[in-house]
């Protein structure tokens, strides 16, 4: 075997051998910051549960939390949801907006949001539209007089600038939440009875526990 040969050999394994040591660098890190997003993810979805019980045991203690879970329409059309507060003028229904990093400029006329950062803008899904879907998901289990009330939920330090929202569609960040819902509450009329509101909760159970 001639010299340039086993130069090129040595050279080709070394370049393969650092390209390994490269992407498995590059892996590392890509999982690194991938569970970093899931904690804040976890986190976020935790503050959110807190302000609830919060706000349940304090400011609006006849009321009942229902936590995340898939339902069964029929077997083969489900919807799921993240927490609903019952309360005597209606149900809460959270959507958390996991977006962040700066200002949210979003009109509920349009397909897209945009979220202005200071060296760049991102622009994520509407995510009206999905409360929407989940209106509509929701009023084939439940009673025709239910009143909706949705909640957007922002990270604390997201500023969202919202335009055309819907009287259904309540906004907030994370550490106002349990006070906007409140004041929401205040204003709104009681319309359920304890026994209303418990039949809710049976219906949310029932199309929970399995597939129909």
């Amino acid at each position: 075997m001639n010299k340039p040969y086993i130069i090129g050999i040595t050279v080709g394994l070394s370049c393969f051998f650092l390209f390994v040591i490269l992407i498995w660098i590059l892996i590392a890190k890509l999982n690194k910051r991938n569970k970093k997003d899931r904690n804040l993810i976890k986190q976020f979805d935790i503050d959110i549960k807190d302000e609830l019980i919060n706000l349940s045991n304090s400011l609006i203690p006849n009321s009942t939390i229902i936590r995340e879970n898939k339902y069964y329409i029929s077997p083969k059309i489900s919807f799921e949801l993240k927490n609903v507060l019952i309360t005597s003028v209606g149900l809460f229904v959270m959507s958390h907006v996991y977006q962040d990093g700066g200002i949210i400029e979003g009109d509920t006329l349009e397909r897209e949001w945009n979220i202005k950062m200071d060296k760049k803008n991102i622009l994520f899904p509407n995510p009206v539209v999905a409360i929407d879907n989940t209106v509509k998901a929701l009023g084939k289990i439940m009673p025709s007089n239910i009143p909706l009330i949705c909640v957007l939920v922002f990270k604390n330090g997201t500023k969202p600038n919202l335009y055309n929202l819907p009287g259904y569609v309540l906004a907030s960040e994370v550490n106002n939440l349990a006070a906007s819902i409140y004041e929401v509450y205040q204003e709104l009329p009681q319309l359920l009875s304890n026994e209303q509101m418990g039949n809710i909760v049976n219906i949310f159970w029932k199309f929970q526990s399995k597939k129909i």
